[in-house]
């Protein structure tokens, strides 16, 4: 019993020093405490940061080639050149061109309307990826070559995708800066140049009749500047009610009017080479008209000419570009080649300080063909817009009509300089329920460098 007793009483103070030692704290409490949270901080994970994106988009290198249709036109070829030589200078790279024939590969750049895809963009013209390709499309040859130019303009540079040579990029989300520019063609200039005559003709070829058919062309065209041979004061005033009209009921607005008698600056008798502006499109900075003669500044005729023969010329600034143009109309003499190239000289001179600084065009009835001297004389200093032209949408071959269904022979033109470039042309032989005059307009649609 007394045994028993003893270890109980062992057994429990073993318990009560177990107990105390559990409950006793080290002797140097604050400095394990420190210890202690030093190792939980710096345990503790750093903040790790967010991973960069992944770009979306494409890297254009050498591996990709240039797609055009395998009927590709001379403008369509012209804009991949276009497209090659912009990659070879800006990025270094030579990207080789083919046509649809070949098999289709991952990565193409390409260009109009081929086997690869067809995106119908009536007219205008759209930028769009397909898997690793980029798609330029229009349905209108010389609208995607002036789209392709303004899209390299804006996507090869440091600012948009050139990062490093041999590499161009196109973001995903920028394709749609690349679809909302500005082209050239955008802000093109459509001449039209109209030898009215001046007078009544039988067969249904009365002023009344031909000046409603003239409007119909006005409507359908559009002209953004028009010269007429061949006005006299009565045409005047029907250009009046017309742009009155056309300012009313369509959206072409007003045109300004600017010339002069050739019987002199207040004669109401006589003939104009009346120039037409759109007043929404230009502001008009100077005008005046000159006689094709040794004494410009007074009603005059050149020796051996018919008749007193006069240009007008009209100095605008393009409210779209801000670009400042000279717009000249003409009538030559229908005596002879050697009046018409004394004329032609005289207007060469007269215009010369003035045609090598501005987007020039002249437009006129020169009353002689493209093998004669006075042509030649032109042609010297001018271009001819029907021979320059990228496309020509003429069916006749004629200007000069007298009304007849043969017959006749080329002699309006519309001559221009290097500072601007003709993207079309047409011999305008339309039927207006009639003829507008017994010559045909003839037309152009320019885009300035």
């Amino acid at each position: 019993m007394k045994h028993l007793n003893r270890l109980a009483a062992l057994a429990l103070l073993l318990i009560l020093c177990f107990t105390a030692a559990a409950g006793c704290a080290p002797a140097d409490t604050d400095t394990a405490t420190t210890t202690n949270s030093e190792t939980t901080v710096s345990e503790t994970p750093s903040e790790t940061p967010e991973p960069a994106p992944a770009f979306d988009g494409l890297t254009i290198d050498g591996s990709y080639r240039i797609v055009i249709p395998t009927n590709a036109d001379d403008i369509t070829q012209k804009t991949a050149d276009l497209v090659a030589a912009a990659f070879r200078e800006k990025a270094g790279l030579e990207l080789p061109i083919v046509t649809d024939a070949e098999p289709e590969v991952a990565r193409e750049l390409v260009l109009g309307s081929t086997n690869r895809a067809y995106y119908t963009a009536d007219m205008g013209w759209n930028l769009f990826l397909g898997g690793e390709s980029v798609y330029i499309h229009s349905n209108d040859h010389t609208r995607l070559y002036f789209a392709t130019e303004a899209v390299l303009e804006t996507w090869l540079t440091a600012d948009f995708g050139l990062t490093e040579e041999g590499t161009v990029i196109l973001p995903k989300d920028r394709v749609a800066d690349l679809n909302g520019l500005t082209t050239r063609l955008d802000n093109s200039i459509t001449v039209l140049s109209q030898n009215i005559r001046y007078g009544d003709d039988p067969n249904g070829n009365s002023v009344a009749e031909r000046s409603s058919r003239f409007r119909q062309l006005m409507m359908e065209y559009r002209p953004d500047l028009v010269g007429t041979q061949e006005t006299t004061a009565g045409w005047n005033k029907r250009f009046s009610t017309m742009i009155k009209y056309l300012d009313r009921y369509t959206d072409l607005g007003d045109y300004g009017m600017v010339g002069c008698s050739r019987e002199g600056r207040e004669a109401t008798d006589g003939e104009w080479n009346t120039i037409l502006y759109r007043k929404d499109r230009f502001e008009l900075l100077d005008s005046d008209t000159t006689w094709l003669s040794d004494t410009p500044d007074v009603a005059s005729a050149v020796e051996g000419a018919l008749c007193k023969r006069i240009c007008t010329w009209a100095l605008l600034k393009d409210k779209q570009t801000g670009d400042t143009i000279l717009f000249a109309n003409t009538h030559l003499d229908h005596s002879n080649d050697e009046v018409r190239s004394a004329q032609m000289n005289i207007l060469m001179d007269y215009l010369a300080d003035r045609i090598g600084q501005y987007p020039f065009y002249v437009t006129g009835d020169f009353n002689c063909n493209v093998d004669s001297v006075p042509y030649n004389t032109a042609t010297e200093r001018l271009l001819d817009a029907h021979k320059t032209t990228w496309v020509d949408r003429s069916t006749a071959t004629r200007t000069y009509h007298a009304y007849k269904e043969s017959g006749g022979s080329e002699i309006d033109f519309i001559f221009h300089n290097e500072h601007t470039v003709p993207v079309s042309y047409e011999i305008i032989s339309k039927d207006y329920g009639g003829f507008v005059s017994d010559h045909y307009g003839v037309i152009a649609e320019f885009v300035n460098d």
